[in-house]
């Protein structure tokens, strides 16, 4: 059965922290928390359905009429836990926080504990890797190890087994792809831009991305497929 969907938007982030990192890529990844902000509050005035990748993923595959937004953050840097929880938790939303597996409990990163807390608190932790690693660059048995090992220690560490996986750099090919279907993983997301529309590949998911330089009207079109259907 095609499932009936209408748009449903899956938003790319990295950081949200007030710092000004020096370097180009650094600063271009980290949205002010002031800009977050007015960001999740357009989504709460349009009404936007929130949904984590997982939940949106096992909704299309019960043929389940989907439109709204899924926010991914990227990499398990701290300020998930620190900057970006808070504000979600205030108006009741949830997102997906894609890690990788080495990093955790490491320096500028969130713990072990942070994950568990995220996800105690209804957030989905999905896998982006053992490291941050280009999946294309590497044979059958290191794109298995790498998978395989971010799904085992995250299931292990913040209890619950990893059900969506986020590409690093935005990184696969076949070979990613036939074992993220192997290791059952309900969907992963892509940096192609677009939405998430019948008949899209589970293992290509688009995703839009946001950041620093993102103003309020351009997140407003970002948002557009899911909030013209909506209403």
């Amino acid at each position: 059965m095609t499932p009936i969907l209408a748009a449903l938007v899956v938003l790319m982030y990295h950081r949200v922290a007030p710092d000004v990192p020096k370097n180009p890529v650094g600063l271009q990844l980290t949205v002010a928390p002031a800009s977050f902000s007015a960001q999740l509050d357009l989504i709460s005035r349009e009404r936007l359905r929130v949904y984590t990748a997982d939940d949106a993923a096992q909704r299309i595959a019960r043929g389940e009429h989907l439109d709204g937004v899924v926010l991914t953050f990227d990499d398990g840097r701290i300020d998930g836990y620190d900057v970006i929880f808070p504000m979600l938790e205030r108006r009741g939303m949830h997102a997906t926080f894609y890690v990788n597996s080495s990093t955790i409990d490491g320096p500028f990163h969130m713990t072990w504990r942070d994950l568990r807390a995220l996800r105690a608190a209804g957030n989905e932790i999905g896998c982006h890797g053992h490291e941050h690693v280009d999946l294309s660059t590497l044979d059958e048995a290191q794109q298995r190890y790498q998978i395989e090992h971010c799904l085992d220690r995250v299931q292990q560490h913040a209890g619950a087994r990893p059900r969506t996986y986020a590409y690093a750099s935005g990184r696969y090919d076949a070979t990613t792809r036939a074992l993220i279907r192997r290791d059952g993983f309900e969907a992963a997301v892509t940096e192609i831009p677009g939405e998430v529309s019948p008949g899209v590949d589970p293992t290509q998911w688009p995703r839009r991305r946001v950041d620093r330089d993102t103003t309020l009207e351009q997140f407003a079109a970002l948002v557009e497929p899911a909030r013209s259907n909506h209403h």
